[in-house]
């Protein structure tokens, strides 16, 4: 039995590990459901984090999300899936290069 769990959102499909899903919810407030909205906000920042990239390609993304909350999203991009790794509110600075790019 997989730990994974499948999530399809606008026709996009994601994947997450259940028991960290529900971690990441307790300690960050934030769901992968909800983390799963940024990559529609088409002002997102998204980039490549190198720093963290050793086993596996991993990007950052800092968006609005459904609830319009500015959140930083870790993520894995596989195939036709994006595997949200973990999800947070956005750091003031993050949130203030956000609103900068966007001419706030």
């Amino acid at each position: 039995m997989s730990d994974d769990e499948i999530y399809e959102y606008l026709g996009q499909t994601f994947e997450w590990n259940r028991m960290k899903a529900m971690r990441n919810a307790l300690a960050h407030d934030v769901r992968f459901t909800e983390a799963a909205t940024v990559f529609w906000d088409r002002d997102a920042m998204s980039q490549f984090d190198e720093e963290h990239s050793d086993k596996e390609e991993r990007y950052t993304i800092v968006g609005r999300s459904m609830h319009r909350r500015t959140l930083f999203v870790v993520h894995v991009v596989k195939s036709t899936r994006i595997r949200i790794i973990s999800a947070r509110q956005a750091t003031p600075t993050e949130r203030r290069d956000y609103e900068t790019q966007l001419g706030r």
